[in-house]
């Protein structure tokens, strides 16, 4: 099994839905880049959450909020309208790291 993990700033707002079943289903896009200056390439991870974490996800998170994701990687092919095959990666989040709240203050030295 490939486990990844990721930080990055989230491309989109989380897109949460729920199954028939109920279950709660968010997809975030997170950017994950190798490479430096003219090499740099840049590909998008479809990260998806499930049940309490995709809720937590929905609620808490925005675009433009950094986030570390870990979970099982995959590669996933398919055939566009225009029929040109096109690769995805995707993962399953089984851990993430939110980023601090936005109106958190610092904490008062002593």
């Amino acid at each position: 099994m490939n486990i990844l993990t990721i930080s990055g700033y989230l491309g989109r707002d989380p897109e949460t839905r729920y199954t028939q079943d109920g279950k709660a289903v968010c997809t975030l896009a997170v950017p994950c880049t190798a490479g430096y200056d003219d090499n740099k390439k840049t590909t998008w991870v479809q990260c998806t959450a499930w049940e309490k974490k995709a809720e937590a996800c929905g609620q808490y998170l925005r675009k433009g909020d950094l986030v570390t994701v870990t979970g099982p990687f995959w590669n996933e092919t398919f055939t566009n309208k225009e029929g040109v095959a096109q690769t995805v990666a995707k993962m399953n989040i089984s851990d993430i790291v939110f980023p601090p709240k936005r109106d958190a203050q610092p904490a008062p030295q002593q």
